[in-house]
């Protein structure tokens, strides 16, 4: 399927009453025939997590347990004898915490480390196996040692992937780092710096797994005034160029027999990579989730994995994914399993004998590109060599973290921690965000007790004393019944929105401190860095409120339903009194304003006198405007299909 021809693409989705995906239908048409197919369904359960995803067309059921806390402790089964009616599970895992880590050779943890990951893959004439990795951290939560088991009659080290003495320097640089295969030594590294700028990788151990060392060098990598690296005489570069947005342009680079291997990349203005150009006349070409080689169509990348084109099949091939988003399977639709991988902590695949390669599929660690040459994941922004766990170019946001190597991967914690796109996996906005989140959970669970208590009330028929119920008391427990259930469904907007704000590319920030005659907090946009920030004033009387309260506007700019201008940073066209009254009502729900009827009159009378009634958003740019020219909303809605075009940053808004 060549460029220039015209195919389309056809996405449903649908949602349930809180706003929850349920189900996503693809199509394609034109150039490439595919009728319309499901390719996931999701359930949730009362608490609004995700309970099952379904890959429908691949006949695989993907079920999630959690703990009191709300955390990930299981997805499928991950022994033998895991579960009814998971039978047929190829692979799944458990988390463990603050309990069974010492079983596998860990530390039990009580922070929210993980302690431990026993998981179980069975794949017909390749593996049925299980195995586990027991994690010890350090004082800073800095991973140094992940200790391999696996299971026969019992739990034992034999053919062991152990990951030992990992230490680091001050500024959080991987000092030392010990890599087993089966047992073998296969990587004893030291490194080397400059600052925090990499001058050597030492492995004392000769063997072509793992890393491989290529040179001796007292200086084998250098970097230019950015901070980028330019130069790995391990993996034979000599020189990478850059653009302006410091993304590689030009790699220079030979092959262990000193053959050119030269590589190039081509971007849009916005950073989304367009082009690589690989040696022996090898083209990919990126356009959004089309991938094209030499200008063929290859296959179309979705939610779930992707649709295979090049190889004249017209299937979809399903990814299986662990709570890092690591690809550990792929699935065709015919149930056939293309794929198995496992991951050493920081990203660098095992050569294990039950894993399967897929030399086509090249989706791997945190689901990110491996690129061809040298072994280099792709993470938009920045690349990652998952052998030495460090980035080539600084973090974008490194200003933010002077406590920590700008190279580091994830905080040194890649057994809970992800990069999504090189640029940050946490900021100071979590430490609200968990106090909210805490607060909802434990409302939750009352609700959710409260709840069941009644229902089971209901269906015996029978009072707490033990009388039958009459049809006036059934009438009321049914309203307390529905009154719950609509409460705990508030409560899970709130986890379904924070999770949308942690998830995407738009950096949200809180600061505290200061104080306003007349508001409790602000969210504005900060010209300078980019950010949303979310202001709590010293005067608020209840500052979670008041963070709910701003975190509602967060979700509202990440949706398209408020904007922010750039000359002032404070709510612009899209901004109006709906906005605030959604905001005041999520304050509400964590005690303010306990008793008011939060309505149009009530937020005026707050002092929102000049807004426009709305609702007005990116989508629906109508409502009670103040004397907008049509010309004007033209253009609102001109620039916002332009920015929903790019496919690296799916923020759907303007910033004016």
């Amino acid at each position: 399927m060549a460029l220039g021809k015209t195919i389309v693409e056809n996405k449903w989705m649908k949602y349930d009453h809180a706003g929850r995906l349920t189900k996503v239908e693809l199509a394609y048409s034109g150039a490439v025939n595919k009728t319309r197919t499901t390719i996931t369904e999701m359930l949730y359960d009362e608490l609004g997590q995700l309970e099952t995803k379904k890959l429908t067309k691949a006949g695989r059921n993907l079920d999630y347990k959690y703990n009191i806390r709300g955390w990930l402790t299981q997805m499928n089964a991950y022994r033998q004898s895991g579960g009814s009616g998971r039978g047929n599970d190829e692979f799944g895992f458990a988390l463990n915490y603050q309990s069974g880590a010492t079983t596998f050779g860990g530390e039990d943890q009580f922070n929210g480390n993980i302690g431990s990951m026993e998981w179980w893959s069975k794949v017909s004439g390749v593996s049925n196996h299980r195995q586990a990795y027991g994690y010890t951290y350090d004082a800073l939560n800095r991973i140094s040692k992940a200790d391999f088991k696996t299971y026969s009659s019992g739990w034992s080290d034999a053919s062991g992937y152990d990951v030992t003495g990992i230490t680091y320097d001050l500024n959080g640089n991987i000092m030392t780092l010990n890599r087993y295969d089966k047992g073998n030594h296969i990587d004893q590294l030291g490194y080397g710096y400059n600052g925090n700028q990499l001058r050597y990788v030492n492995d004392a151990r000769d063997d072509n797994k793992g890393f491989k060392e290529l040179s001796s060098n007292s200086l084998e990598y250098s970097y230019d005034a950015n901070g980028n690296m330019t130069r790995d005489d391990n993996k034979k570069i000599s020189d990478i160029d850059y653009n302006l947005l410091n993304l590689p342009e030009f790699v220079e680079k030979k092959d262990a027999a000193d053959k050119v291997r030269n590589l190039a990349y081509a971007y849009d203005a916005s950073g989304v990579k367009l082009e690589n150009r690989l040696p022996d006349s090898k083209k990919l070409q990126y356009c959004a989730n089309f991938v094209y080689e030499n200008g063929s169509l290859k296959y179309i990348l979705n939610d779930e994995g992707k649709l295979n084109v090049g190889d004249g099949s017209n299937t979809y091939q399903f990814f299986v994914k662990d709570h890092l988003g690591n690809i550990r399977l792929s699935v065709r639709e015919s149930g056939e399993v293309e794929e198995l991988n496992h991951y050493y902590p920081f990203g660098m695949r095992m050569n294990m004998a039950d894993s399967k390669t897929d030399a086509d599929q090249k989706y791997l660690y945190n689901g990110k590109e491996l690129q061809d040459e040298t072994d280099w994941l792709d993470y938009g922004w920045r690349m990652y060599d998952p052998a030495i766990a460090r980035w080539h170019c600084i973090d974008n946001l490194a200003e933010k973290y002077i406590s920590l190597s700008p190279y580091h991967y994830a905080g040194n914690n890649p057994i809970k921690n992800i990069d999504i796109d090189g640029n940050e996996f946490t900021s100071r906005a979590w430490v609200w965000v968990q106090k909210l989140l805490n607060q909802v959970n434990n409302r939750v669970t009352d609700m959710s007790a409260d709840l069941e208590e009644k229902s089971m009330r209901l269906s015996s028929g029978k009072t707490k004393k033990g009388k039958n119920l009459t049809d006036k008391q059934k009438d009321k427990l049914k309203g307390k019944i529905n009154k719950l259930k609509g409460k705990i469904n508030k409560y899970v907007d709130v986890i379904n929105e924070i999770s949308e704000l942690g998830a995407s590319d738009q950096m949200y920030d809180v600061e505290s401190g200061g104080t306003s005659a007349n508001a409790n907090g602000e969210t504005t946009y900060d010209n300078a860095t980019g950010n949303i920030v979310m202001s709590i004033f010293s005067n608020s009387n209840n500052p979670l409120a008041t963070f709910a309260h701003e975190a509602k506007h967060a979700y509202q700019f990440e949706t398209g339903a408020v904007s922010f201008s750039y000359l002032t940073g404070e709510g612009s066209s899209l901004y109006d009194i709906s906005d605030e009254i959604e905001a005041f009502k999520r304050g509400q729900l964590f005690g303010a304003n306990t008793n008011a009827n939060i309505n149009e009159k009530w937020v005026r009378l707050k002092g929102y006198t000049g807004l426009p009634s709305g609702p007005i958003d990116i989508n629906t740019p109508t409502g009670n405007v103040l004397n907008p020219s049509e010309t004007y909303l033209q253009a609102i809605n001109r620039i916002t299909r332009l920015l929903k075009s790019k496919g690296r940053n799916p923020v759907q808004v303007i910033k004016q």
